[in-house]
């Protein structure tokens, strides 16, 4: 008679005791003893627990055991039917034939009497009869436990996955017939195909990132990087997966902060720093980085995930940006014209040098923060607002003079050329305005002013001295006509 055993049913857990004697399986229940002669255990790698199958051995060889067979649990059959029919897997027994002699319970819509007696192939889709055959054969030939996983109807007539466990039931040595223990695993294999799709989404967008990616172990060894990783250092990823962390690192860097760092991140569990990585023709990526420590089961530090954002391109635009502010900083404090930025209020945020010497201050605290017309005669507060108002409106008016003051309450005159400040949007900010000292020319201008006057002065007296002379000289050439034909009259 054969038996089958469910190792991690709790009841029967709590029932049983295994011990192992004369190459057999002997049970111990709380009151009796029996032997049972071990014939195929099923129990690694089952799901959801496993089924040994056991042949009974009535008759007891260990001396002095009180043995009551009414008591013994293989007479319990309603016990074990019970147990097998309420297990989760499908149990069946299968001869060399492909006969079912036995199964538990089916799936919805058959029953175990429209099913033992027939060719269980038969309940099989018929593109997986080869595979299943085939091992099935091997375990008949071999004696070994064979397993397989095939699609076919489920519940609803809708389709699920089937792992099914294959193992030899021995008779005098020979394999007489099989038991297949079958787990209905759809919802494993979702799961699993689920977590495949997620894995390669999340692999595609790991490749398809910009920013540098590596997965390192507790010594920092390359476990894993992505494609940014390789296009950005030259190295392939087979080249990567031989080296650490501080091959890719600058000589400098490793020398001065490596150690410090790292030290921090084990402790910490994760860190951000501005670092520099080396590539394989030896140009240098900076960049910031961020790593994140990746701790065991028994929470040890076993290795780290880093993602390292490329700031090459920023970094150079940042010093470029910082070379041309210094240049126009050079030229704003070096200007002989005063230069002053207001806001729009006309409320001045900045100013050169010549701004302060022109107007007789010593220091930009005496004029920040107050309105640029302090440096505007009153008299001309009135053109200088409608001016204010034609630069927003044109954005920018050029060599207009105004009446400007000192801070003494001395005038001087000058001319400036004021221009809207807009931000990257387009939108206006302030002004800026560049003033020229222009009393030296206005003083130039009178003086050319005078000369030119006093010029067109003589040149109105020669006009009429030109105009006396040549009358004269006409008067003389009369006359001298006269005379000659006076002369030439008296002649004749």
């Amino acid at each position: 008679m054969w038996w089958f055993l469910m190792r991690d049913e709790p009841d029967i857990i709590k029932e049983l005791r295994e011990v192992e004697k004369l190459g057999g399986l002997w049970v111990q229940t709380t009151d009796n003893i029996a032997e049972f002669e071990v014939v195929e255990e099923t129990t690694e790698d089952v799901p959801d627990g496993g089924v040994g199958f056991v042949k009974d051995n009535v008759e007891k060889k260990q001396e002095g055991a009180n043995i009551n067979n009414e008591k013994l649990p293989w007479k319990s059959e309603e016990k074990w039917r019970l147990l097998l029919e309420n297990l989760p897997n499908i149990v069946l027994l299968v001869d060399r034939d492909g006969t079912i002699h036995y199964i538990n319970h089916t799936v919805p819509g058959l029953t175990p009497e429209q099913v033992i007696g027939k060719n269980h192939i038969e309940f099989i889709p018929p593109e997986h009869h080869d595979m299943v055959k085939e091992t099935i054969e091997q375990v008949f030939q071999t004696g070994n436990i064979g397993d397989y996983e095939i699609k076919g109807a489920g519940p609803k007539g809708s389709i699920s996955w089937y792992a099914s466990r294959i193992g030899p039931i021995k008779s005098d040595g020979q394999v007489a017939a099989v038991s297949i223990i079958t787990t209905d695993i759809t919802k494993r294999k979702k799961t699993k195909d689920a977590l495949k799709e997620s894995e390669e989404k999340f692999r595609t967008f790991v490749d398809t990132a910009s920013d540098l990616m590596i997965i390192a172990d507790k010594d920092g060894n390359f476990t894993d990087v992505n494609e940014a990783m390789t296009r950005a250092l030259g190295y392939s990823k087979e080249e990567l997966s031989g080296m650490r962390i501080p091959q890719i690192l600058t000589k400098e860097y490793l020398e001065n902060d490596f150690k410090p760092n790292w030290k921090k991140f084990v402790t910490n569990g994760e860190i951000t720093i501005e670092t520099t990585f080396a590539t394989k023709d030896g140009k240098e990526i900076y960049g910031e980085l961020k790593a994140v420590a990746i701790y065991d089961g028994n929470g040890k530090f076993a290795g780290s995930r880093t993602v390292f954002h490329d700031l090459t391109e920023r970094k150079k635009v940042e010093a470029e940006l910082r070379e041309s502010k210094a240049k126009l900083e050079s030229i704003f404090d070096s200007s002989p014209n005063s230069i002053t930025v207001t806001d729009l209020e006309g409320n001045i945020v900045e100013c050169n040098q010549a701004t302060l010497n022109a107007h007789g201050f010593s220091s930009k605290d005496e004029v920040f923060g107050k309105s640029a017309f302090m440096f505007i005669a009153e008299k001309d507060y009135q053109i200088a607002t409608e001016n204010m108002k034609k630069t927003l409106e044109q954005g920018v008016i050029k060599n207009v003079e105004y009446t400007l003051c000192k801070k003494d309450g001395g005038e001087f005159s000058g001319e400036l050329s004021v221009s809207v400040i807009k931000d990257t949007s387009g939108n206006p900010t302030g002004f800026v305005a560049i003033t020229r000292d222009v009393t030296e020319r206005r003083k130039a201008d009178e003086i050319l002013q005078g000369a030119k006057e006093k010029l067109e002065r003589k040149i109105d007296e020669l006009e009429r001295y030109k105009k006396l002379t040549v009358g004269r000289e006409l008067k003389m050439v009369e006359l001298k006509n006269r005379i000659k034909e006076l002369e030439e009259g008296v002649k004749k």
